[in-house]
């Protein structure tokens, strides 16, 4: 969770350097809201599973797995989405 709150840090400073428009922040806070709100989940899902059956059982193993992979492909987009917002303003600074 660190990470994803770093890269939204980041994130939020680099489209206050860019000045980056009204639909482009729009566009990060949703991208920002969407990673943390499925990293919440994937982590109540954890701790849940955990103490219904602190053993390793493969059930349980496969709905953590795929938790963590909707955070995995919302974090993947958002990077996308990243380097499409500032991608540009990045390049024309160099």
């Amino acid at each position: 969770m660190w990470l994803h709150s770093a890269a939204a840090v980041l994130a939020i400073l680099l489209g206050i350097f860019l000045h980056i428009g009204g639909w482009q922040w729009c566009i990060i806070l949703i991208c920002i809201a969407m990673v943390l709100a499925l990293e919440i989940i994937n982590t109540a899902i954890e701790h849940l599973a955990d103490s219904l059956h602190p053993g390793w059982d493969p059930q349980i193993g496969l709905v953590k797995d795929l938790a963590a992979a909707a955070v995995l492909v919302a974090a993947v987009i958002s990077l996308i989405i990243g380097c499409w917002i500032f991608g540009p303003a990045l390049i024309a600074m160099l």
